[in-house]
């Protein structure tokens, strides 16, 4: 009875009234009369409380402000930091290699040619280097393999890039097939055309680095290779490439198939071209095809 009775007094107390009067202090004319009861206060008072806290957690879930609070979670910070860095370092490599390209074609129009090392290009998966998507996929064992046996055949007899003389170069053929169309200057035919059975592999010349990986509405999926000793080698009429710019090629890699591809070709053939200081050569005086 005793606790009954305390309750129902607190209870009363809390919802006895009371009048809140604002006066002017001078004139003492009632300006505003508020009629309160200690409940009401505390209840707007918890209110008050609540709607704040709502709004400070609100803050600091959904905006910068928890990054600053101790406690939160490093090991997230830490992942943010790891993919940020990783992109960055992607868009550094992109600019380094669009500067070499733009600096290779600089080169090759003032015959100064020269081979971008190996170690700043960042090596690439099989898969990245198909270009063109829309082709039919070929095996990237069969590629291997045929690489691996070239490079047994080149042990023995490849020059290293530090020779300048040209003829003692061994260029490694592209492709083996027919010589349907030779080199003809004054026909502005700065090439040799190759037939070869469709799907053929075409492989570089020589190591160095592409310098031109795209299409062309008259040629088709070209490649261009630029090497040591000022020389540069272009392959036409594509069907396929595997390399992109940028990539750095050892003699004997497979870089494309053969195609018929471009407005300037009649069937499946390779249009080779080679050139030395701006000078095109006739690669049939440097290369066996068949």
């Amino acid at each position: 009875m005793a606790n009954k009775k305390k309750r129902a007094s607190l209870l009363a107390r809390l919802r006895n009234r009371y009048r809140l009067v604002i006066l002017n202090d001078e004139t003492f004319e009632e300006k505003a009369s508020f009629r309160l009861s200690r409940l009401n206060i505390y209840v707007l008072l918890s209110s008050m409380i609540v709607v704040i806290a709502g709004i400070v957690l609100t803050l600091i879930a959904f905006t910068p402000l928890k990054v600053y609070l101790l406690g939160y979670d490093e090991v997230t910070i830490k992942e943010q930091l790891v993919q940020l860095n990783l992109k960055i370092d992607d868009l550094e490599e992109q600019m380094l290699v669009k500067d070499y390209f733009i600096q290779n074609l600089i080169n090759i129009t003032k015959g100064n040619i020269d081979t971008i090392p190996p170690t700043m290009i960042k090596p690439e998966s099989f898969d990245d280097q198909l270009i063109n998507n829309d082709k039919p996929f070929y095996d990237a064992i069969l590629k291997d393999e045929f690489e691996e046996e070239d490079r047994d055949l080149l042990m023995d007899k490849h020059v290293t890039a530090k020779d300048e003389n040209i003829a003692n170069l061994f260029l490694f053929t592209p492709i083996q097939g027919y010589l349907t169309n030779g080199f003809d200057g004054s026909e502005n035919h700065y090439g040799v055309d190759v037939v070869a059975p469709e799907n053929s592999i075409v492989k570089a010349t020589l190591d160095g680095t592409v310098i031109l990986a795209s299409w062309t509405l008259e040629t088709g999926y070209v490649i261009g290779i630029q090497h040591a000793n000022n020389l540069t080698s272009f392959y036409k009429h594509n069907s396929v490439l595997l390399k992109k710019i940028g990539n750095f090629v050892r003699a004997g890699d497979v870089i494309a198939y053969i195609g018929n591809t471009g407005e300037y070709t009649t069937g499946t053939h390779l249009h080779f071209e080679l050139w030395y200081n701006g000078i095109a050569l006739d690669p049939a005086e440097y290369i066996l095809f068949n």
